[in-house]
């Protein structure tokens, strides 16, 4: 695993503390965060769901509590080729993706340089089917 400095507790940061380039903080949160997270399953409500121009599918995975208020929320993708297949299961089954829906995916949780945390679909084709994943059991 990565060695970072530990925080002090006490009157402040000490002048000998490592500091960071953003880049440089980025790029250790990424690592870290594909390391711990190389795959797992997620499960939520899809909103926001939009193809984009270069034909992946972005949406956000979210979870609701009391009240539909939002409690936790990824961006995810589901790349183009992967979000084809997904479209051609859903066709066949006479199913869509909507708003709402929830899903169950399969993916790795990740940071871009030029984009926020983000989940990667890596496995969309046993996420998507409304008669699989109910909200009480995913």
């Amino acid at each position: 695993m990565f060695s970072r400095p530990q925080p002090r507790v006490g009157l402040g940061p000490s002048p000998n503390e490592p500091t960071y380039s953003v880049a440089a903080l980025c790029g250790e949160v990424r690592e870290i965060l594909e390391e711990a997270y190389r795959g797992v399953w997620v499960v939520g409500e899809l909103h926001r769901g939009r193809r984009s121009q270069n034909g992946h599918f972005y949406f956000e995975l979210v979870e609701k509590g009391r009240g539909d208020e939002i409690v936790g929320k990824l961006d995810a993708v589901i790349w183009r080729k992967d979000f084809e297949r997904v479209a051609r299961v859903l066709q066949q089954a006479e199913q869509k993706l909507d708003e709402g829906q929830q899903l169950r995916c399969w993916g790795q949780l990740s940071r871009q340089p030029s984009i926020n945390l983000f989940f990667g679909v890596a496995s969309p084709l046993s996420a998507w089917a409304s008669r699989t994943c109910s909200p009480t059991a995913c």
